[in-house]
């Protein structure tokens, strides 16, 4: 079992010039023995609007292909070894639980100090999944369904001038009582500590993932 029994499409995001990023993933993806689909990524003067169009992109693709579920892929991912061994467990949980989006990474946030005291709990023994009421802050890996829902979504929040630039997370997150967000019990995917684009300077988030020593890459 791979990545890719788990929905109908796996789409990864990634700027032309970025090939070090496409090497990253690429390895990753092969060491799992999972493909994905390459989308060229939208560049704007304005990163966030480039992304969130980039988003928007796939899901109409998507859309177009009748494909009812999808895993959008950030370029910048990193994955735990561990994902692999709870796959069989994991897949028949998102084949029959009513989700808008699944997060494989929870101990997210826009503060720092939020992710951080989350930072000695050990994985959860039962694999699961977690209705929570918002999602968290970081969309690495994301398992989407209700296509039609989050494109209506972004094509909102660009076209109105108070939300044009939110980035993708804050607009993906925040999206009141519309949606329904669940995670996993475990935490399996983290964010490359890499230069970013958007940002114009090295991120370097996730700190927890120190802890664990199954990380791929």
């Amino acid at each position: 079992m791979n990545l890719n029994d788990l929905v109908d499409e796996i789409y990864v995001i990634n700027l032309d010039e970025r090939e070090d990023r496409l090497e990253s993933v690429t390895k990753q993806f092969k060491e799992m023995n999972s493909e994905f689909k390459r989308y060229s990524a939208i560049k704007r003067e304005k990163g966030t609007n480039g992304n969130k169009l980039s988003w928007l992109n796939v899901i109409y693709t998507a859309i177009k292909r009748d494909q009812q579920t999808i895993a959008i892929c950030e370029d910048d991912v990193v994955f735990r070894r561990q994902l692999l061994t709870d796959l069989p467990t994991l897949k028949p949980q998102i084949d029959e639980t009513d989700f808008d989006v699944l997060s494989f990474h929870h101990y997210c946030s826009e503060k720092r100090s939020q992710s951080i005291q989350h930072m000695d709990k050990e994985d959860d023994e039962d694999i699961k999944l977690i209705k929570v009421k918002q999602k968290p802050f970081c969309n690495q890996f994301l398992i989407l369904k209700n296509l039609t829902l989050w494109r209506h979504q972004l094509i909102w929040t660009l076209t109105r001038k108070d939300h044009l630039y939110r980035s993708l997370d804050h607009t993906l997150t925040h999206f009141g009582d519309k949606s329904k967000p669940y995670i996993t019990s475990r935490e399996y995917t983290f964010q490359l500590d890499d230069f970013s684009t958007i940002k114009n300077y090295k991120v370097k988030r996730f700190h927890q993932k120190k802890r664990y020593e199954d990380i791929i890459g």
